[in-house]
């Protein structure tokens, strides 16, 4: 679906600004890489190369750029990679999930916050779920998100408005690859 809306705006390239593409491109093709994300997160390497491969292909075009190297092409966008989104995303669900109670039983029931008698180590952390197999185990949302909410800084998991906690998380990110998330505003 995405690699049509990329020849699209492929064949028009250069009678459409730079900032109309860049338009186009926020609303008819991150959408489709953002949905659901923390379902397909855990597709395969070659899956996920694909999707990468796609959004480098339609920066290209939007920037009007054929040598930039991919990383250049998302700073130049002010973005981050898709799996790094993804993971911001799932953080922001952690975070949702913990702190609302908006969020539906069936995802609240996938986290539980650890007993913590005594602060050794940290607190508003979540208990690490047991996997029967490695295979998808730890490849679930379940293991994977309560395990990198865990990694987070103390700070970061005592926030309490989702507006902070995203500009934290983002500058996280912004720091291990080097973006600074426009998409996620």
């Amino acid at each position: 679906m995405q690699n049509n809306q990329v020849n699209v705006i492929s064949r028009f390239r250069k009678i459409v600004p730079t900032d109309v593409k860049c338009k186009l491109y926020k609303a008819f093709i991150v959408p489709y890489f953002r949905y659901c994300s923390a379902v397909w997160h855990f597709c395969g390497t070659r899956n996920r190369n694909k999707l990468e491969h796609l959004n480098k292909r339609a920066l290209r075009i939007v920037l009007d750029e054929k040598s930039l190297h991919y990383q250049e092409l998302l700073s130049k966008f002010h973005s981050s990679d898709l799996y790094s989104i993804r993971c911001q995303d799932m953080m922001k669900t952690v975070f949702k999930t913990i702190q609302f109670e908006t969020m539906p039983k069936y995802i609240r029931g996938l986290f539980q916050m650890r007993n913590t008698e005594h602060n050794l180590r940290g607190s508003r952390k979540l208990v690490i779920p047991y996997v029967n197999t490695t295979t998808y185990g730890l490849h679930s949302f379940r293991y994977s998100a309560a395990n990198m909410w865990n990694k987070l800084t103390e700070d970061l998991r005592s926030q309490t408005s989702l507006n902070e906690f995203r500009a934290k998380v983002c500058k996280i990110f912004f720091l291990e690859k080097q973006c600074n998330c426009l998409l996620c505003k």
